[in-house]
């Protein structure tokens, strides 16, 4: 019976030691303490300033409850110091162990907010996080995360992402659904809704998206996407883009016309990144409206080529268009922040009057000809402000007595080969063309021609022959001449 007694105090003394325990890790005190130990790693972990809430630990169920997490930036300049960087209103972790270690069985994150700035240095917040590695497996075996929402600033631009939902289907992987996406740089804003992102993995620091697609008002964009704990990207994008309902957005006086797509490789940083790739277009116009009542419209048709942005420069490779019936090729590049373009164009086989009306110059002109050129060009995009040089090569110049491409129009003068070289300039609405040396088969000189690009469509041309072989001026409604003269107009 003393046995049993005695027993039976030893059991009682258990429990009061266990209930003891217990009170004392559930008192406000322990909470306290804990909170502000929590606060204390989290400021070594991220290098920013961190409070949290309370703490609450359940230690019969292996579960930790933490309210009030609040990281705020730490910055020498006053307008920043103190902005928030990730605040979450509740943490609830069920712990366990994973090879003797400490891991959240599962870990629910509710109404988290992150909030991260891109500058030329990469992420400005989050100090600590940087080249830590990221290493070893993720400490929670599955994820959930409720009415999330993060907001990525750059530049004059941002992407958000709100109403996430996570949750884990516990091999690793992440399913994730946003009710918004939203992409804003400058004027230019592109949302989807519904986004869902299946089979996102995190391994050792790395973020891997093995497929996504994502269908904005004018964009639709596919693929697979990896950014690794250094920032460093990779992957393989699909893009589609309606040009028309794209640009329409972004200017009242111009828009683009026709589809593009394309197949781009991703590579370089989260901080500058790199894409190299082929696009193709179809029934590609350029439409201004100079003046109100007024349109002119480039048309190029079918475009295909290879892409490139590299270094925040946007390069393209070979870039072929069908136009006036012939072939034309562009490489070069453009810099958006100083608006630097380079060009090389060539083309081959183009006939003056459809390239006229292709590119708006004038719907009937009566001169037509079958034209090579080569094209080294530099300046500005915005505003237009191009000089470079030219070589050009045609045959058959004719000119008629009416629109040359009407049958019924008589030829006025056949030449059958001319050659010219000089300089280009190409400013706001005007193309100058001045060749120094101008050469048919058997006569030489210069000649000048200065297109309107703008509302006036104009088109100014000079020339000087002083050796002249007048029998290539034929037929000269049947006039024959000989010899040599000055030919001016």
């Amino acid at each position: 019976m003393r046995r049993w007694r005695r027993a039976g105090w030893f059991l009682l003394g258990l429990l009061a030691l266990a209930g003891g325990l217990t009170l004392a890790l559930r008192s406000p005190w322990t909470g306290d303490w804990l909170a502000r130990l929590l606060a204390a790693r989290l400021e070594v972990a991220t290098g920013e300033r961190a409070s949290v809430g309370s703490v609450r630990l359940e230690p019969w169920r292996a579960r930790v409850e933490v309210e009030g997490i609040v990281i705020s930036h730490v910055s020498d300049d006053p307008a920043l110091d103190g902005a928030p960087v990730f605040v979450v209103d509740r943490v609830v972790a069920e712990l366990g162990l994973r090879g003797g270690r400490p891991v959240a069985r599962r870990l629910e994150l509710r109404h988290p907010s992150l909030d991260l700035h891109l500058d030329a240095g990469g992420i400005r917040e989050l100090p600590g996080l940087r080249g830590s590695g990221g290493g070893g497996e993720a400490p929670w075996d599955r994820l959930v995360v409720r009415d999330g929402r993060l907001r990525l600033s750059f530049g004059d631009g941002e992407v958000l992402v709100d109403e996430v939902e996570v949750d884990g289907p516990g091999d690793g992987s992440l399913d994730a659904r946003c009710g918004l996406l939203r992409v804003a740089a400058g004027d230019l804003v592109e949302e989807a809704r519904d986004v869902r992102l299946d089979g996102l993995r995190l391994r050792g620091g790395r973020v891997e998206l093995p497929r996504f697609a994502l269908r904005f008002d004018d964009v639709e964009l596919a693929g697979r996407l990896a950014v690794d704990p250094a920032g460093g990207l990779g992957g393989a994008l699909r893009l589609g883009v309606d040009l028309e309902g794209l640009t329409r957005r972004l200017a009242r006086s111009w828009w683009l016309e026709g589809r593009l797509s394309g197949e781009l490789a991703l590579g370089g940083t989260t901080a500058d990144p790199a894409l190299r790739g082929t696009v193709a277009g179809e029934d590609l116009a350029w439409v201004r409206h100079p003046r109100p009542g007024v349109e002119r419209r480039l048309s190029v048709g079918a475009l295909a080529g290879g892409l490139g942005w590299s270094g925040r420069v946007l390069e393209f490779d070979e870039l072929a268009a069908t136009v006036g019936g012939g072939r034309v090729v562009l490489s070069g590049w453009v810099d958006p922040r100083s608006r630097g373009l380079r060009v090389a164009a060539t083309g081959e086989g183009l006939h003056l009057a459809p390239t006229f009306r292709q590119l708006g110059l004038h719907e009937a002109p009566w001169v037509d000809l079958d034209a090579d050129f080569e094209v080294q060009a530099a300046g500005t995009a915005m505003p237009l402000d191009l000089a470079g040089s030219f070589t050009l090569a045609t045959r058959d110049l004719v000119a008629t007595a009416g629109p040359a491409e009407d049958p019924a129009s008589a030829r006025v003068l056949v030449v059958p080969r001319v050659s010219a070289r000089g300089e280009l300039r190409a400013r706001g609405d005007e193309l100058t063309l001045v060749a120094h040396d101008l050469h048919t088969r058997r006569s030489a000189g210069w000649a000048s021609a200065r297109l309107g690009l703008g509302g006036r469509r104009a088109v100014d041309i000079h020339f000087d022959l002083p050796a002249c072989a007048l029998d290539e001026l034929a037929p000269l409604g049947g006039v024959e001449l000989a010899g040599f003269g000055r030919l001016r107009g």
